[in-house]
């Protein structure tokens, strides 16, 4: 299946089917891309309200990628970006087409240059595919204390930390961080938030060089790892998004 047309403006197009009628969609039922037409896509198709066949779940397959040599201006302004990102660990192996594929899910072209948001998305993009793990910690809104204790047990397994989740009374929370306390201390746990800072507490004590930074997202709680150094420097030249204030007290 394809994408035969699209309006923007109207927010639903027709998917043409090999051997089969075109099929309306609209724009809701695309995940987390925008449709162009050409576009290979998957989809389920259900009947609509008026009992004629309709696709929902659209999911892109493939989508023809400009080349790089077609694209020489706009892609050394990209790639000249997110070499200042790579100074600091981020964004290894990154390739011409995932960049284009990213950004081609979400807009129906290439941006002339890189925001700061952009690199945000872009990082949290490849941390869901399994990319950028060792240094980024994604956890939704929605705070559940146990998962959120073994993901960043999982990415800080390298240091001396280890926080042992014991129980939980409404936003009262018992851990045992043998790095800050031989016995079991009580915290009151309002967010992700407050579990980091106590985190970044341990981090501190133990003189770790490394720290957990709150990078502004609209959607999900997001945490960078970075060492002192790279803070300092990515501060000084404003390079992400990230709150301060929240990690101020371990720096």
């Amino acid at each position: 299946m394809r994408i035969k047309s699209y309006s923007g403006a109207k927010g639903f197009g027709y998917i043409e089917r090999e051997g089969s009628e075109d099929v309306i969609f609209d724009i809701t039922a695309c995940e987390r891309f925008t449709p162009r037409v050409g576009d290979e896509i998957d989809a389920e198709i259900r009947p609509g309200r008026d009992g004629k066949p309709r696709a929902v779940s659209v999911r892109l397959r493939a989508r023809n990628i400009p080349e790089r040599e077609a694209m020489r201006e706009t892609a050394a302004r990209l790639e000249d970006a997110l070499d200042t990102y790579r100074d600091f660990g981020l964004f290894q192996g990154l390739t011409w087409r995932e960049l284009c594929e990213h950004f081609l899910r979400r807009r129906e072209a290439l941006p002339d240059s890189m925001t700061v948001e952009d690199v945000v998305a872009l990082l949290i993009d490849r941390w869901s595919r399994g990319v950028e793990t060792a240094r980024l910690f994604v956890h939704s809104q929605d705070f559940h204390p146990p998962k959120a204790i073994e993901q960043l047990e999982e990415l800080l397994a390298d240091t001396p930390v280890k926080i042992e989740f014991l129980k939980q009374h409404g936003h009262t929370i018992t851990l045992h961080a043998p790095t800050l306390a031989e016995q079991p201390q009580t915290f009151e746990l309002y967010g992700l938030p407050d579990l980091v800072a106590v985190y970044n507490q341990a981090l501190h004590h133990t003189q770790h060089e490394d720290r957990l930074f709150p990078l502004a997202s609209r959607d999900d709680y997001v945490y960078i790892r970075l060492s002192l150094a790279q803070a300092r420097e990515i501060r000084r030249r404003d390079l992400l998004p990230i709150h301060w204030v929240e990690v101020e007290p371990f720096l």
